[in-house]
């Protein structure tokens, strides 16, 4: 069985070379060194998170913008298809529990800036909330089609009593439907050949040139 996962569905999106070579042939894009702030403020905001859902409550941060309470189940989801012989792997930052048992993705973004509109989402992170919609209800959790994307930024303040951040929630309509369709379509294209170099890969064009001076 194949384990697709919305971040490597992705490298599908962008280049099918390089998704077939990393599954087929286990081939990896290279990578190079990782800032590891973003990572750190994941974990800070998850954990600031984690508090308020102890005791029952919205943090302050997102509270009066969206109903529910924090969700107290697994955030890392698979979903097996057996048919089609693929796995959908995704892990939600964070989900909201409304009232009637209705669970709502929610995930975290850390920005220089704040996007200053929900098109900025629609374009970069629908697929990625599609999927979480998808992964909800593939686990028999009753969801409603749509998602939270909560963006961080710092703002200017006293740094010695901590960096102020502002907000910025966007609400994004789902289609999990579509979201399964891809996954599909990506699970059935590595069956197929190698195909060419993407012409707008810069991997791609990267390794081209390594072979030319071969």
């Amino acid at each position: 069985m194949i384990s697709i996962s919305q971040s490597t569905l992705n490298i599908y999106l962008n280049c099918r070379r390089c998704f077939w070579l990393h599954f087929n042939k286990g081939i990896g894009r290279p990578e190079g060194i990782k800032s590891s702030l973003p990572n750190k403020m994941d974990r800070i905001i998850k954990a600031y998170f984690d508090k308020y859902r102890i005791e029952g409550t919205l943090p302050p941060v997102i509270a009066g913008k969206i109903k529910g309470n924090l969700a107290k189940i697994p955030l890392n989801l698979k979903f097996e298809d057996i048919k089609n012989d693929l796995a959908i792997t995704g892990k939600l930052d964070e989900c909201v529990e409304l009232e009637g048992g209705i669970f709502i993705p929610l995930d975290h973004k850390t920005k220089g800036d704040l996007p200053g509109g929900e098109e900025y989402s629609k374009r970069y992170y629908k697929l990625q909330m599609d999927t979480y919609s998808l992964l909800l209800k593939a686990k028999g959790y009753h969801t409603e089609n749509f998602g939270y994307i909560v963006y961080y930024s710092p703002a200017r303040g006293d740094i010695l009593k901590g960096i102020p951040f502002e907000t910025e929630i966007h609400k994004i309509e789902t289609e999990p439907e579509r979201a399964y369709q891809i996954f599909i379509e990506a699970r059935n294209f590595l069956k197929g050949p190698l195909p060419e170099p993407g012409q707008n890969c810069e991997y791609c064009a990267w390794a081209g040139k390594v072979r030319a001076q071969g």
